[in-house]
């Protein structure tokens, strides 16, 4: 059959091809799996450390949210200093930054029986600053008649007197998404 050298040396070069072909394809395959194997593993992590992430931050804005709400009950069964609970306010959003505001809201004449509306909302500006927006006590606002407001009130009792609204776009003042807290 193969009599002549050439024809020998090209079954074997050929041979040596296709061996080398088949070796290839059987590596890029291994790698292909390797890869895949390691891309789900890398998801895997990456979604898991995310779902962490968030579970910690929902945390984090529970914690604050209960600590709002301690403020508003310590402020209302003390000497209800305005100063005091302010600066308190203060140190709880300067710890936890991942908050852009909150407040604490009264039922009507809760605080003092001539005044209807009493809230403290503090938020972060665009500059990272914290201020007090004191225009949701005023009448023009009036909270106690805004959705928010109106979805909290029913899940306010004495033994839980924290309640989370809708995160939403307020369109005055602060331009901030809202977590609102009662007491």
């Amino acid at each position: 059959m193969l009599k002549t050298v050439k024809a020998k040396v090209l079954s074997a070069v050929f041979i040596i091809l296709a061996v080398s072909a088949a070796s290839f394809l059987c590596c890029i395959q291994i790698f292909k799996s390797k890869t895949e194997q390691l891309m789900l593993k890398n998801y895997s992590y990456s979604l898991n450390t995310f779902v962490r992430d968030i579970d910690e931050k929902i945390l984090r804005f529970e914690d604050n949210s209960a600590d709002l709400a301690r403020i508003g009950s310590l402020f209302y069964r003390t000497d209800r200093s305005i100063k005091l609970t302010k600066e308190a306010l203060i140190k709880i959003f300067t710890h936890y930054n991942g908050s852009l505001g909150g407040g604490i809201w009264f039922e009507p004449y809760a605080v003092s029986k001539d005044k209807k509306r009493f809230c403290f909302y503090i938020y972060r500006n665009k500059d990272g600053k914290l201020v007090f927006d004191e225009t949701f006590s005023s009448k023009e606002y009036d909270y106690h008649n805004q959705s928010w407001y109106k979805e909290i009130t029913s899940q306010i009792t004495k033994e839980n007197n924290t309640a989370w609204s809708k995160p939403y776009y307020e369109k005055q003042g602060s331009n901030t998404m809202m977590i609102t807290t009662g007491s």
